[in-house]
């Protein structure tokens, strides 16, 4: 399987990302289960974005929030497959449709 970088990563960017995942299954080893592997591509697109200085600009208390109703949903049953990883490559761009947002200003 061909890995899928986010777009923008360089190539200083992609080498330090196969090194964090290799590192991370390194220190994992057998003790990883498959369908948590999405962790380590998460904690390595983090890290790399911390080195490049991006912020999520959220609070504290947001992460928090944003923790418990991942747990209280995980706990409730209502999490049953993960997201393709094309949703975690592009979780943080955001574009906008302008021929819909004319439209919206239009019939306004």
């Amino acid at each position: 399987m061909k890995q899928v970088y986010p777009e923008g990563y360089n190539d200083a960017d992609k080498a330090a990302y196969d090194n964090l995942i290799s590192q991370g299954r390194q220190l994992l080893g057998s003790k990883i289960n498959p369908k948590d592997e999405f962790l380590l591509d998460l904690s390595a697109k983090i890290t790399i974005n911390q080195w490049r200085g991006y912020d999520n600009n959220l609070s504290r208390e947001e992460i928090d929030q944003m923790k418990q109703m991942h747990k209280d949903m995980m706990n409730a049953g209502e999490i049953n497959n993960l997201p393709p990883d094309e949703f975690y490559d592009k979780l943080s761009i955001t574009e906008v449709n302008e021929e819909v947002e004319n439209e919206e200003v239009k019939n306004e």
